[in-house]
C-alpha cells in the first residue's frame, strides 16, 4: 500500500544495510498517525523520552518498516513523515545489551544505528534514534496507496460521470478535518442545514474532490472518510435553477446526483470556494484598488510546506523587481517551477489584498522595478501585452502582509495519486 517516489536529486536514499557517514544527510521515515502528523506539521518532532535505544526521535531509512507504525492502528489510518536528517556523529548499536545502547549520546555521538538483521529488532529491519529533532527537516507526507483501498466492502466503486441506480449501495467519499471526522465515526453524520441542493449530506463518488474539503484547511490537515452509500431513489440535477434544486426530497428522492464537469487531460482543477469568497477576477480584468482577490503561486511541495508555516518571502529580484510573485490565472501558476516535473509541483491558493495598483505593460516601463517607490502596492502585468513569453498575467506584491494562504492545490492524478482515508 507504500509508494516512494525519486524526490529530489542530491539526497541519498541510503539503503538500510550501509553504514550511514558522518556529517552527511539521508532520506529517512517516520511512521505516525494522521493526528500527530498534523502536530508534528505545526509543531516539529518532540523526542520519545525512552525507548530501545533511549531518549530521541525514532526515524527508519527503510519505508516498509516506517509504515508499520503505529502498531495499533490499521494501515490505512497511519501516515509516514518523509525526512531530511543531518546524521551527526553516528553510534552504531547491533546487540541488546551494548554498553552505550541508551547512553550513546552522552558519549558525544548524535544519532543511534541499529542496522537490519542484529537482532535488535523483531522484524529484523533497520531503526535509526536522533538526539536533537533540529537535526530533521521535514520533507512531505506520504500516504497509503488509494486504489488498494477501494472495493471489497459490498458496495461499487461507481465512475462520477456514470448515473446511479436507483437502489444499489455505492462507494462515496466525505472531506472533512480530522476533530470532525472524529465525531462523525462516534455519532454518524449530520445534514447540511443548507447548501447548492438544499438539506443532506454531501458526498462525492470522486475522490479528487472530496479531498478539497475544507477549503479553509491546509491539505495535511483533511482527511477523507470512505462511505458506503444505499442511494434509494435518485433525481439527477444537472443545471442551476433546476425546478427541484432545493426540494427534491419533497418529490420522494432519496439522493441527488449533480452532473460532473469532465477536465480532459486538464491535471490543475480550480473549484468553488463557495458564497462570500473573494471573487477570483479574470486575469485580464484590472484590479480595483483595494480589492481582495484569489491569486495562486506555483512552487514545489517543500516550498510550500515551508511558506504555510512561515509565509511567503519575497524574490529579491525579478521582471517587476522585488516582491512575491502571483498569478490570477491557474494555468500560469500550474507551470512553475519550470525545472520541476508537473507531478512534484503544487499550487498555493492565496487571498490578496491588492492595495494601491499599476499596470506594468511594456518592457522598459519607467516603473516596471520601482512602483513600490511611487506608492504602489502591486504591480500588474496584463496578459498578452509581451512582457511575459507566455502571454499569461503576472502580479507582483511588495508586502507578504497583504497575502493569507487559503490551501494548496495538487495536480489531479486520478488513481495514482495518495488521499488520506479513514
Amino acid at each position: 500500500m507504500w509508494a516512494e517516489d525519486d524526490l529530489y536529486p542530491g539526497v541519498p536514499c541510503l539503503q538500510s544495510y550501509s553504514v550511514p557517514v558522518n556529517g552527511k544527510k539521508y532520506r529517512m521515515y517516520h511512521g505516525t498517525s494522521q493526528y500527530a502528523a498534523q502536530q508534528i506539521m505545526a509543531s516539529g518532532f518532540r523526542p520519545s523520552p525512552n525507548g530501545m535505544l533511549g531518549r530521541g526521535v525514532y526515524l527508519s531509512r527503510d519505508l516498509n518498516k516506517a509504515s508499520r507504525y503505529p502498531l495499533n492502528l490499521p494501515e490505512h489510518e497511519r501516515v509516514v513523515i518523509r525526512v531530511l536528517v543531518n546524521v551527526g556523529r553516528v553510534k552504531k548499536i547491533d546487540y541488546q545489551g551494548h554498553p552505550l545502547q541508551k547512553t550513546w549520546h552522552d558519549h558525544g555521538y548524535d544519532t543511534a544505528w541499529c542496522p537490519p538483521d542484529c537482532g535488535m529488532v523483531p522484524s529484523g529491519l533497520e531503526e535509526d534514534c536522533v538526539w536533537d529533532p533540529c537535526r530533521i527537516q521535514i520533507v512531505d507526507v506520504i500516504y497509503p496507496q488509494v486504489q488498494n483501498m477501494w472495493g471489497g466492502n459490498g458496495s461499487t466503486f461507481l465512475q462520477g460521470n456514470t448515473n446511479p441506480v436507483s437502489g444499489q449501495v455505492y462507494t462515496m467519499y466525505h472531506g472533512t478535518s480530522m476533530e470532525a471526522a472524529k465525531k462523525i465515526r462516534k455519532e454518524g453524520f449530520r445534514q447540511s442545514v443548507v447548501g447548492m441542493l438544499g438539506r443532506g449530506v454531501y458526498l462525492s463518488r470522486d475522490l479528487e474532490k472530496a479531498r478539497r474539503y475544507p477549503l479553509n484547511l491546509q491539505a495535511y490537515q483533511r482527511v477523507v472518510l470512505k462511505v458506503k452509500v444505499s442511494v434509494g431513489k435518485v433525481k439527477k440535477i444537472d443545471c442551476q435553477g433546476h425546478p427541484l434544486q432545493s426540494t427534491w426530497h419533497d418529490h420522494g428522492r432519496s439522493s441527488l446526483r449533480v452532473r460532473s464537469n469532465n477536465r480532459g487531460a486538464n491535471m490543475w482543477a480550480e473549484d468553488d470556494l463557495g458564497p462570500g469568497a473573494p471573487p477570483c477576477l479574470q486575469s485580464y480584468t484590472a484590479p480595483e484598488q483595494d480589492k481582495v482577490y484569489i491569486m495562486y503561486h506555483g512552487t514545489n511541495l517543500l516550498a510550500a510546506l515551508k511558506i504555510l508555516q512561515e509565509g511567503f518571502n519575497p524574490s529579491s529580484n525579478g521582471m517587476l523587481g522585488r516582491g512575491v510573485y502571483l498569478s490570477r490565472d491557474l494555468q500560469k501558476a500550474s507551470r512553475y517551477p519550470l525545472n520541476v516535473p508537473e507531478t512534484y509541483r503544487v499550487i498555493v491558493r492565496v487571498k490578496v489584498n491588492v492595495g494601491r495598483v499599476k499596470k506594468i505593460d511594456c518592457q522598459g516601463h519607467p516603473l516596471q522595478k520601482t512602483w513600490h517607490d511611487h506608492g504602489y502596492d502591486t504591480a500588474w502585468c496584463p496578459p498578452n501585452c509581451g512582457m511575459v513569453p507566455s502571454g499569461l498575467e503576472e502580479d507582483c506584491v511588495w508586502d507578504p502582509r497583504r497575502i493569507t494562504v487559503i490551501d494548496l492545490i495538487h495536480p489531479m492524478l486520478g488513481e495514482q495519486n495518495p488521499c488520506v482515508i479513514l
